[in-house]
C-alpha cells in the first residue's frame, strides 16, 4: 500500500473513514487517489461498507467496531432506535440481529461485512425529542428512549396496540420495566409526536400506567 495512505490510516482517529475524507487527506490527482485506495481495498486495509465508506483494518490502536456509532456514519441524520433501542435498553429479551434506526430520509437498509443496518423514515419535526446523546469511551451516538421507539414503531410499523398489556405481551416487555419508567416523556410524545394514530395509541398507554 502506498506509505503516505498508510500513514494517515495509523494518523486517523476512527475506525471508519469516508471517500471525502480521505481524498482530503491524500496529495495528488484525483486518478492518483483513486488508484490509491482502490489498492488499499484490495490489500484489505480499507473495507468498503457501501459506496465510498470504508472500515480500516489490520491498523493497530484503532477504537473497536461499534455498531451504534456506525449506523450513524452510514446513513445520516439518524438515531438508534425500534428492536435495538428497546433491547439496549433491556425492555426485550431478544438479541437484535439487524441495528435499527430511525432517520428523516427515506427508509433504506444496508448489508456489510459488519452486520444489516435497516433505517426507517419518521417525522423530520420529531427526531430529536425522547433521543439522548449516549457517549462511550471510545463510541458516540444518538439513542432513543424505549418510548420513542416505541412510537417510531407505531408510526413505521403501523401497529395498533389497543392497551399497555398488548403491547407487553406481543414484544415480551416485562412490567417491572415499564410501568414507571420516563412517564413525562409518555406524556409529552402524545402530545407532540406528530402523527396522529401514534398520539391516540400513546395517550392510551399513558392514561393507562397513571391509574
Amino acid at each position: 500500500m502506498n506509505l503516505t495512505l498508510l500513514q494517515q490510516l495509523i494518523k486517523w482517529p476512527n475506525y471508519f473513514i469516508s471517500g471525502t475524507e480521505l481524498k482530503s487527506i491524500l496529495p495528488g490527482t484525483e486518478d492518483a487517489r483513486k488508484a490509491m485506495i482502490k489498492r488499499a481495498v484490495h490489500e484489505g486495509y480499507l473495507q468498503r461498507l457501501k459506496r465510498d465508506y470504508y472500515l480500516i483494518r489490520y491498523i493497530p490502536n484503532k477504537p473497536m467496531i461499534n455498531t451504534f456509532e456506525l449506523a450513524q456514519f452510514i446513513y445520516g441524520p439518524s438515531y438508534i432506535s425500534f428492536e435495538s433501542a428497546l433491547s439496549y435498553y433491556g425492555w426485550i429479551p431478544e438479541r437484535v440481529t439487524v441495528t435499527c434506526s430511525a432517520t428523516v430520509k427515506q427508509t433504506k437498509s444496508f448489508n456489510t461485512p459488519v452486520g444489516e443496518f435497516s433505517f426507517e423514515k419518521t417525522p423530520n419535526n420529531s427526531f430529536k425529542r425522547g433521543v439522548t446523546y449516549i457517549k462511550e469511551e471510545s463510541a458516540r451516538y444518538l439513542m432513543a428512549d424505549p418510548w420513542k421507539a416505541i412510537a417510531d414503531m407505531i408510526y413505521c410499523r403501523k401497529k395498533t396496540w389497543g392497551s399497555i398489556n398488548d403491547l407487553m405481551l406481543d414484544l415480551r416487555i416485562e412490567e417491572d420495566s415499564i410501568k414507571n419508567h420516563k412517564l413525562d416523556l409518555l406524556a409529552e410524545l402524545s402530545k407532540t409526536y406528530p402523527h396522529k394514530a401514534t398520539r391516540k395509541t400513546l395517550q392510551i398507554f399513558f392514561k393507562e400506567l397513571i391509574k
